[in-house]
């Protein structure tokens, strides 16, 4: 029955390694002794549940999970995690209001990145602002708690507040047909008249729970069974929502936002370059360029932020002339010469 165990093992590998690990680079990088606190925790964290994970998956992938505790519980453990007892559930653990705070970041960060690839727009690219509704209000205090990770995840600058989804889309309903047809077959004429007059905040009423009796037809009740509400987002905005939650993005792009998202694009260059390099991610770096135009500028601007990004020193002196390893490389259509040294 290990169809009923695999699942939930990957959705926590998942977990683990897209969303805690990931969000976890920065704490790791920092320099420094072990004397950082913070650094020093998130290694902690990180080693107590690899260790935990290789005593849960041991039943199942018996020599990975060997290899794995072989690698972690060095000079603290047996010769073989086969020799460990399965783990327990620690009931102390359950955090249920951070976990519904997580589950809501994370629900306006996926619809955030759904609205992204819909419209083609790089998740390098920062944007200027994103608004948020919620269906319940408690959920609201929960996102604002995780606000910075939001906007991170993101790359956007400012979150926003509406009261309501109506606020960022307007409402059109449909009749469902399928389940509209077989009771009202006779009828179904006037109930497309009455549903094409329904108005967007009629449409929101029904949404929210609130049923509306047709005023022609005996016996119908009007609500999201028997209605297909489409939504269109104002303008100005692309609109995604999910589960009470809805996400609209502002795609407007001033200069500063454009050349801030070339300066990613760079730092993005920078470590596809450290990887062809065979450089650790954690090795310091010198960076020579050559840029022109815009993407000159956006180098100049925010040196400091892809300095920090990719652990370079300071300042990013200019390639000029003939240099071992260099990189002619494009960034959006603008050329940049390249040139990645392991600091010394």
């Amino acid at each position: 029955r290990l169809y009923l165990v695999v699942p939930a093992l990957l959705e926590f590998i998942d977990d683990l390694t897209n969303w805690y690990i990931r969000l976890s680079r920065r704490r790791f990088w920092r320099g420094g002794s072990g004397e950082d606190r913070d650094k020093h925790n998130a290694y902690r964290t990180l080693h107590h549940v690899l260790l935990t994970l290789s005593r849960v998956l041991a039943p199942f992938l018996p020599f990975v999970a060997d290899e794995m505790y072989e690698n972690l519980a060095v000079g603290q453990g047996k010769d073989s995690v086969h020799l460990e007892d399965y783990p327990e559930a620690d009931a102390s653990l359950h955090n249920p209001a951070l976990e519904r705070r997580m589950e809501l970041a994370r629900k306006a960060v996926s619809i955030g990145r759904s609205l992204r690839v819909a419209q083609d727009v790089r998740i390098r690219q920062p944007l200027a602002s994103m608004t948020v509704a919620v269906a319940q209000p408690e959920d609201r205090a929960a996102i604002e708690a995780a606000r910075e990770l939001v906007l991170g995840e993101l790359n956007i600058k400012r979150l926003e507040w509406a009261e309501s989804e109506a606020a960022l889309v307007s409402f059109a309903a449909r009749p469902n047909l399928k389940v509209l047809g077989p009771a009202f077959g006779k009828r179904l004429g006037d109930i497309k008249r009455e549903v094409a007059a329904l108005t967007s905040e009629q449409c929101a009423q029904i949404l929210q729970g609130t049923d509306r009796t047709s005023p022609e037809v005996e016996g119908l009740v009007y609500t999201t069974d028997n209605l297909l509400i489409d939504r269109q987002s104002r303008e100005g905005l692309v609109v995604g929502t999910d589960g009470g939650v809805t996400v609209a993005l502002d795609l407007h792009l001033t200069p500063e936002l454009e050349r801030e998202g070339l300066a990613r694009e760079v730092i993005n260059r920078v470590q596809n370059t450290r990887k062809d390099l065979d450089l650790a991610l954690d090795d310091r770096i010198q960076v020579e360029l050559s840029a022109s135009g815009e993407l000159a500028l956006a180098v100049a601007d925010h040196w400091e932020m892809i300095a920090g990004e990719v652990l370079a020193g300071h300042p990013c002196p200019p390639l000029d002339g003939p240099v071992e390893q260099a990189f002619e490389l494009e960034v959006l259509g603008h050329p940049l010469r390249l040139a990645v040294h392991k600091a010394r």
